[in-house]
């Protein structure tokens, strides 16, 4: 079970969660199982560095063989990557929208139906928070 908290406050957006994650797969049999619980996971992430956008996870700790953690990583090198034109944000323009819907398509479309998780029951949820000062702010 995940404790995940998103607190907005006058300076920004605070994101916290506690810190044990499980890494789940299908057993000798085919059958869903735990494989091993892990109680220093990192559930919050930062998808852009430099930039306030932030992410949280809870749910299943893995898609396929592969933590979250390591494929928010993985999103993150596509979304800050300026020669990737399909996934590439701008700085200066993005929208927490186009990271969100990047998100999904990354997690949802190309992650999960290409592994053998999208078979299994498993409760999976993250959210997205970017903040921007100013009065022309859009959160």
């Amino acid at each position: 079970m995940t404790i995940a908290v998103v607190l907005k406050v006058h300076d920004g957006v605070v994101l916290a969660a506690d810190s044990a994650s499980s890494m789940t797969g299908p057993d000798a049999s085919g059958n869903p199982a735990v494989w091993n619980v892990y109680n220093n996971a990192n559930k919050i992430i930062n998808l852009y560095k430099g930039l306030p956008i932030g992410g949280i996870t809870w749910g299943a700790g893995s898609i396929g063989f592969a933590s979250i953690t390591t494929l928010a990583k993985d999103l993150r090198a596509r979304l800050s990557d300026p020669n990737n034109k399909q996934w590439a944000i701008s700085p200066g323009t993005y929208t927490i929208e186009e990271v969100a819907v990047a998100a999904r398509r990354f997690l949802f479309r190309e992650r999960m139906r290409t592994t053998r998780a999208q078979r299994q029951r498993r409760t999976q949820g993250g959210l997205f928070e970017a903040f921007e000062k100013g009065p022309d702010a859009k959160q």
